[in-house]
């Protein structure tokens, strides 16, 4: 499944939602999104992951960053990879990591390819 929304695709494979964020990120642009991503995986039963690029992410609002945080909190992913983005969206990222109390299993990669093998043998 692939939903491309213009500025985001969602694609579901092997357990794994795949996020490619192309824009900003609003709050009115994340819940649907986070919607979605909860009617996807609601019915599966193994353990879910998400692996999300930020390559082309420019700017989260506040409101999408407490969003995001309570959502990580209250979903049923298990592990949540993130990669790519410039500095400033990666200590940004960390800065959620840690406020989503998810350290253990949420965390920022360089590259897909790292991010998909921590999923896949940790």
């Amino acid at each position: 499944m692939i939903i491309d929304e213009h500025d985001l695709v969602v694609e579901f494979k092997n357990n794994i939602v795949y996020l490619n964020y192309l824009d900003s990120l609003s709050i009115d642009k994340l819940v649907p999104i986070l919607a979605e991503v909860e009617e996807i995986i609601k019915d599966v039963e193994d353990p879910v992951h998400l692996v999300a690029d930020i390559t082309k992410l420019n700017n989260i609002s506040i409101e999408s960053r407490k969003y995001g945080i309570e959502w990580t909190r209250s979903t049923k992913i298990n592990k949540i990879a993130v990669f790519g983005g410039n500095v400033f969206m990666k200590h940004l990222i960390n800065l959620i990591i840690m406020a989503s109390g998810r350290k253990e299993n949420f965390r920022i990669f360089k590259t897909k390819h790292e991010a998909e093998e921590w999923i896949l043998n940790h």
